[in-house]
């Protein structure tokens, strides 16, 4: 017959009716507590705490450190995440397949590259966008108004892939510059809300699963007309790229720094080794 756990195991196995191990070492007690509780707990013994009143102490900690965890999840929260449960991919996929990045790191180059291999590539959005709004003196700029830019940009983007979707009758690539995840990411780099209905179509209106990600590359890296973000505004967005599409379960490739011939090489060896 077992020995009857001692004070302090019954205690410590009481909980909501949920019997967890006690660890049998301060080390692994260690692993198992916050730190916070760690450092309140140094300063007394469990027989103390059996002894004297010190519960409401304890309680404070306990919630001293839920509030620690409270800030650390609202820090934490993406404003480009969907709020759906974990979507589920079927076999086939649509060959649409979006090259990104931050600005400036050669996708244009690399687009222009595969289009002369005899690829269809469907155009950056937001460029034309920013380069239309610059000739009728718009508002809808990322320097003026961001907020109809972002709109206008994601209206681009999934006009683009409707008629894409209606045009093309072939199992052959199709490479965008950039999707409508790109507007998402932009929204969230300035604090934009998202509505509903962009969420739920970035949801079901699926590009490939593969998704090439270019990253910062310094030595290529300029500004112009419509590129005006500095090299650190840059980093930050390649990053936060990242975070998006990830966020609504693509998988990501990073094309390496290489020449654009490689760099065409590296992508359609990456789609054919699939």
């Amino acid at each position: 017959m077992p020995d009857a756990p001692n004070g302090r195991q019954a205690v410590e196995r009481q909980g909501n009716g949920i019997n967890v191990p006690s660890p049998t070492s301060r080390n692994q007690r260690n692993r198992f507590m916050p730190s916070l509780v760690r450092q309140q707990a140094a300063t007394f013994s469990f027989g103390h705490l059996l002894m004297e009143p010190l519960f409401p102490k304890l309680a404070q900690v306990v919630l001293d450190f839920m509030k620690v965890c409270i800030i650390a999840a609202r820090n934490n929260s993406d404003n480009t995440k969907p709020n759906s449960l974990p979507l589920k991919r079927s076999k086939d996929h649509l060959p649409f397949y979006v090259i990104t990045g931050g600005p400036g790191v050669g996708k244009t180059t690399l687009l222009e590259e595969l289009r002369q291999r005899g690829f269809k590539v469907v155009p950056e959005t937001a460029r034309q966008l920013i380069k239309a709004q610059q000739a009728i003196d718009g508002e809808a700029l990322p320097w003026k108004n961001r907020k109809r830019y972002m709109e206008l940009m994601f209206e681009g983007c999934k006009a683009q892939f409707e008629k894409t979707l209606h045009d093309v009758r072939t199992d052959q690539p199709v490479f965008f510059d950039r999707g409508f995840l790109d507007a998402l990411c932009y929204a969230a780099l300035e604090g934009l809300p998202i509505d509903q209905e962009m969420k739920s179509l970035a949801e079901t209106r699926r590009y490939h699963p593969q998704v090439f990600i270019l990253p910062p590359w310094k030595d290529i890296y300029h500004t112009d007309a419509q590129r005006t973000q500095d090299w650190n505004e840059s980093v930050f967005t390649y990053n936060k790229m990242i975070q998006t599409y990830r966020g609504y379960q693509y998988d990501l490739i990073e094309v390496p720094r290489v020449t654009v011939q490689e760099r065409a090489d590296f992508v359609l060896e990456s789609i054919n080794s699939k």
